[in-house]
């Protein structure tokens, strides 16, 4: 099976810097600045790290990688659905591939095209643009939502936030806009 999976992957190498060697970050700027320096040293793709250089990642960027990693993944025999709006992403793969299997070729594919940094940092910026404190903006959700009581703080949410024990409001909508404030509170999900 190792020999198929490399046999599988070949089409995927470009772009790998040769060893692995320390890389060092430009110096970025912006509130995300040090979320870009982490994922460009993260990177193992050059693709990857010319996206990320300039401190942000376009939309022409972000499709660039989505092709290189349907790509890799098509060639490893798996079914690459794309990106949805929240920025998951659909695959399938043949009845004969274990899920370990799979899963190690997601992964891979993910390293090779440098995925996991353009997808995580994209759909960051999309939906926190200004990088402020998680806390902050489902505490403002929650509120504008009328789920839990103006007064409400965001040390209370740190301490409600491990156990989904906020003091809710009950709503015929409550759990999809507890939802929605957990996952999107600025509801700026616009997908790729």
């Amino acid at each position: 099976m190792a020999a198929l999976l490399s046999i599988a992957l070949s089409g995927c190498t470009g772009g790998i810097p040769a060893g692995d060697e320390a890389v060092e970050a430009p110096d970025f700027e912006g509130p995300w600045a040090a979320e870009f320096a982490s994922a460009y040293e993260e990177a193992t793709s050059q693709d990857a790290r010319d996206a990320l250089e300039d401190g942000e990642i376009t939309e022409l960027e972000f499709a660039e990688m989505e092709q290189r990693y349907g790509e890799c993944l098509e060639a490893a025999g798996i079914e690459f659905g794309g990106f949805n709006d929240d920025f998951s992403h659909g695959f399938n793969f043949p009845d004969h591939m274990t899920y370990e299997d799979a899963d190690a070729l997601l992964n891979e594919c993910s390293e090779q095209t440098g995925e996991r940094q353009i997808s995580s940092l994209y759909s960051s910026i999309a939906q926190n643009p200004q990088n402020v404190n998680p806390g902050e903006l489902q505490v403002a959700c929650l509120i504008e939502k009328g789920l839990v009581s103006p007064d409400y703080t965001v040390e209370q949410w740190e301490q409600d936030v491990p156990n989904h024990s906020y003091p809710i409001i009950e709503s015929p909508t409550s759990e999809k806009d507890v939802a929605a404030c957990e996952s999107d509170p600025l509801g700026a999900s616009v997908g790729p």
